[in-house]
This record gives structure tokens, sequence and C-alpha cells, in this order.
């Protein structure tokens, strides 16, 4: 075998690092872990307000430092979310079915319809159909035919007298 002609043959000492790649800094790690600790707090219901004024204070940095901090989790969550997105429907599908049997279990019977209802826009089943599926249904309402061997019973006349002016008696 020629080393010479072969390209996959390392030459000379291994590859080294890249010098010229940004080097991960103190400053810049605790900046990433800031980051990550507000990133686990967003699903604690708090409004983006409350979070980013809390996690100033928390992390003991300014209001500027902490908005900075909630622009890079909004970037997280949109990598997630382009990341997940063929797999969120069954994901939201399986939380809401958690949330209608706990509401059942608690007797919110508004939560559960609310619930319901958007399960059932999930599946599909709550859409209107087109005129074009639903089958076409006629009626006529004839009147009945006289049984055979009868003759049609007759009514008695109404009596119908008029009645007497009180005033000209």
């Amino acid at each position: 075998m020629n080393l010479l002609e072969d390209n996959a043959a390392p030459v000379g000492p291994e590859e080294k690092e890249n010098k010229h790649a940004p080097r991960i800094t103190r400053k810049g790690y605790l900046k990433n872990e800031r980051v990550k600790r507000l990133y686990m707090r967003q699903l604690e219901g708090l409004t983006a307000k409350q979070l980013v004024l809390d996690h100033a204070k928390k992390e003991q940095v300014s209001e500027e430092t902490a908005w900075r901090d909630w622009r890079e989790v909004a970037k997280l969550n949109d990598e997630d979310f382009a990341r997940e997105r063929e797999t969120m429907g069954a994901r939201i599908f399986a939380l809401r079915q958690k949330v209608f049997n706990a509401a059942m279990r608690r007797g919110q019977m508004n939560t559960a319809a609310q619930v319901l209802d958007s399960l059932a826009r999930q599946v599909g089943c709550d859409e209107p159909q087109s005129n074009e599926m639903l089958p076409e249904i006629r009626v006529r309402v004839e009147p009945p035919a006289p049984l055979a061997g009868s003759s049609p019973t007759q009514l008695p006349p109404i009596d119908v007298t008029e009645p007497e002016d009180v005033e000209n008696a």
C-alpha cells in the first residue's frame, strides 16, 4: 500500500483543537447556567414579567440582564418547538386527557366540558361535515287510504245556533 496515494492515511501528528474556536469562559458558563434555571422555571405558571423580576432578584443580576436571559429562553423555546413540532400533537393530546381526568375527579364539569371540546376538535370529530358527505332524506306525507271493507266514519253534524242578543230582549 502506498501511503502517498492513500488520502485516508494519517500524516503527521494527530489534529489539534481549533485554536480559533470560541472558548467557554467562566462568564459564559455562568450566563448559560442562569438561562437554564430560568428556562426550567417558566412552567411555574408565572407571567414573563414576574419570572424576569424574580429571576433578577434570585440571581442578583440587573433587570436588563434578566430580560436578556429571558430573550435567550425565548430562543430556546423556539428551537424546542421547531425540533419537536411533529410529536407536539400527541403530547398535547395526552396532557388534555390528564386535565380532563383531573377535572372529572374534582367535579369541575365546566373545565371538563371545555377540555372535551378541545379534544374533539383535535381529533376532528367536532368539525362540521360537508354537504356532499351527508345523506339526503326526502319525506312525503300522504293522506291515509281508506281501509278495505269499512265505510268512512261520518262525524255528527255540529249544531250551530246563533246566540240571542241579550240587549234586544
